[in-house]
């Protein structure tokens, strides 16, 4: 994401960056820099247990399936935070929900 600040920083001359750049960094990270992401959804949830506990995740659901929590969250990609969990990476939370249905 600051490399894409830092083009846009470049590109238009300026020195001070708005939330609108910040909004458009994301963009282009989450349309390009997906492997990471990929990977997550694609090989380490590919049981249907994972993806459904992800979903929960997402829905600000309890997750059910004990089993799937305890191994995302020993792989670390939740975290227990007070109640509820949240997937520990805001990026990763983003790009599923923008593109999971279709990646």
């Amino acid at each position: 994401m600051c490399y894409q600040l830092v083009s846009i920083a470049n590109r238009e001359g300026r020195h001070a960056m708005t939330m609108a750049d910040l909004d458009e960094s994301l963009g282009q990270v989450l349309a390009r820099e997906t492997p990471p992401m990929e990977r997550f959804w694609h090989e380490f949830c590919r049981e249907p247990a994972c993806r459904d506990c992800v979903e929960q995740v997402l829905a600000g659901e309890p997750p059910t399936d004990r089993a799937a929590l305890r191994r995302l969250l020993d792989n670390g990609y939740v975290v227990a935070d007070g109640a509820r969990v949240r997937l520990r990476v805001p990026l990763f939370e983003d790009w599923l929900r923008r593109y999971r249905d279709g990646a």
